[in-house]
């Protein structure tokens, strides 16, 4: 046998009892299943107890119908044993942002309309009360882009829910140019020199 033959052989050797003991791990034995709703496997390692989730997942008085939904008395005082015992209000929702749409729009220092300025909106701490805040660093970029030529710009941003203020700033020279603006409902508008 030469060199490459030898090589070869303990490859196929080597991979053989990978394959054998990859499988020998993921099948591990047992047994077939039961139609109860309740099984019990006894190895060498003791006995595991099994039970089927209850398809009952609501409490029969929940919300028959009308707004109010208390859960059941009794659900509230045990610590639940698993996620069909939790008590989640029925207009509980997992949605931690919301969508709000931002019109800008800007005028130069002579009333015409301010095409192609660029337009910086940041998500700022509710907190932040003047311009010297240190908290105006941690802003957050959300939105940029440049006024159309009737000097509008428009986006509609992604926001935490608990956002509450805004940073917009254009970039020109001669007029004021950043406010800050309180989000209020799902837009927001403001007009950079007008009037």
């Amino acid at each position: 046998m030469n060199k490459n033959e030898t090589f070869q052989a303990k490859l196929l050797r080597n991979t053989s009892l990978a394959i054998a003991t990859s499988l020998l791990i993921a099948c591990g034995g047992g047994g077939g299943g039961s139609s109860d709703s309740k099984s019990s496997s006894n190895n060498n390692t003791g006995t595991v107890d099994v039970e089927q989730p209850s398809t009952d997942l609501v409490p029969t008085d929940a919300n028959n119908g009308d707004d109010s939904f208390a859960p059941d008395g009794e659900r509230m005082l045990v610590e639940a044993e698993n996620s069909s015992e939790l008590y989640v209000e029925p207009n509980f929702g997992f949605q931690f942002s919301r969508l709000v749409e931002v019109e800008v729009s800007a005028k130069d220092m002579d009333g015409s309309d301010l095409a192609d300025a660029v337009v910086l909106v940041y998500s700022i701490s509710k907190e932040v009360e003047e311009w010297s805040d240190e908290l105006l660093d941690e802003a957050s970029l959300v939105a940029r882009g440049i006024t159309d030529v009737n000097g509008d710009f428009t986006r509609t941003v992604n926001l935490f829910k608990n956002d509450q203020q805004l940073l917009l700033v254009i970039d020109v020279v001669g007029i004021e140019n950043k406010v800050i603006v309180e989000v209020d409902g799902d837009s927001i508008s403001y007009g950079f020199n007008e009037g």
